[in-house]
């Protein structure tokens, strides 16, 4: 037996009607996009898209409970949706994190669970439709695809979260493949390495030992192989011309002699690392003056093999005094300074 409807347009549920398709309508085009970008993008959709999902669902619960109120309802309909509401709601949730993680065919239960109870209060609040949709027939099966549905897809979601010894296997025997996969690249790349290392000599430039430089497992073996290169004179010549400074930091340890060449070239370059210590010029000058400090064992290399720094070296000098925010840049060009007169 249904209960008596009450008559007039219904103008707040229809109202609400129009939010409820509209939020519906943007819930699932977001839910349904949030695999089409990044990680980042797609978490933020994913996001967005629960906080919908749950205004969606407040507004249905409010359109159920004004179809209630204003329509007509078979007696047993508002005990029914008394617990499958809650449990459409944790289904439909379950099948947005589902879709999350791949499973196209969660999609379904996103755009049809939602329908259904919006379709069931429709129907009660408009007492012209039970004339040919009969209350009893029309609440059962509604109500019942909204059961089939929910609960089907709250199996799936436990079935999938429970953990099986299978799984559990799986996941192990993938671990360890991918562990013994990067332990294969690791080892291939350094047998790599270790060839291209091993073909290096006198005969080799100095560029080419600059990978190994740095290198621990080939750091020593790579400084001896710079000092016995047959052109490290023409090499280092030709880094300074064309390699950042602070590449270079360990030029008084190549075995070079401070040749006219040789002293012009890393004045030059020196010069132009000073001139980059600029506020005007760059945002990092401060790096730039603190890179500058690597390069004091060259710089007492050159000044005690006679090089003329002395331009160059009071270029830095006053660049670094007019950024100094420390002591230590402060100190730094103090001694820049002293290099400058210790010829």
């Amino acid at each position: 037996m249904a209960i008596a409807p009450r008559r007039g347009f219904p103008i707040g549920f229809a109202s609400l009607l129009v939010v409820t398709l509209f939020v519906y309508a943007v819930t699932t085009a977001t839910i349904a996009d949030s695999r089409n970008s990044d990680a980042a993008g797609n978490a933020l959709s994913q996001a967005f898209a629960a906080l919908l999902g749950g205004a969606l669902w407040i507004a249905i619960a409010v359109l159920l409970v004004m179809a209630r109120a204003r329509g007509a309802m078979m007696p047993w309909a508002p005990w029914a949706l008394f617990i499958l509401v809650p449990a459409a709601v944790v289904a439909f949730f379950i099948a947005v994190g589902r879709f999350g993680e791949g499973d196209g065919s969660a999609l379904i239960v996103v755009f049809a669970l939602p329908v259904l109870p919006i379709l069931y209060a429709v129907w009660a609040r408009a007492p012209a439709l039970h004339a040919r949709l009969r209350p009893a027939g029309t609440s059962a099966a509604l109500l019942a695809m909204t059961a089939v549905l929910s609960l089907g897809t709250i199996s799936v979601g436990l079935r999938a979260a429970l953990p099986s010894p299978k799984a559990q296997e799986e996941r192990a025997a993938a671990e360890k493949a991918r562990l013994e996969q990067e332990a294969k690249a690791r080892r291939d790349a350094q047998e790599r390495e270790s060839a291209t290392f091993a073909a290096l000599g006198p005969d080799s430039h100095i560029a080419d030992y600059l990978p190994f430089l740095h290198n621990r497992a080939f750091a020593d073996q790579a400084l001896t192989g710079i000092q016995k290169v047959k052109t490290r004179q023409a090499d280092a010549v030709a880094l300074l011309e064309r390699r950042p400074l602070n590449e270079l930091t360990e030029l008084w340890q190549w075995n070079l002699l401070a040749t006219r060449e040789m002293c012009e070239a890393y004045a030059n370059a020196f010069l132009a690392a000073a001139n980059r210590i600029s506020k005007a010029a760059r945002s990092d000058y401060l790096t730039a003056a603190m890179d500058l400090e690597w390069q004091m064992p060259n710089l007492k290399w050159m000044v005690s093999s006679k090089c003329d720094l002395s331009g160059p070296l009071e270029r830095a000098e006053t660049n670094i005094k007019a950024v100094a925010d420390s002591d230590r840049l402060r100190n730094f060009a103090v001694t820049l300074g002293e290099l400058k007169t210790a010829r």
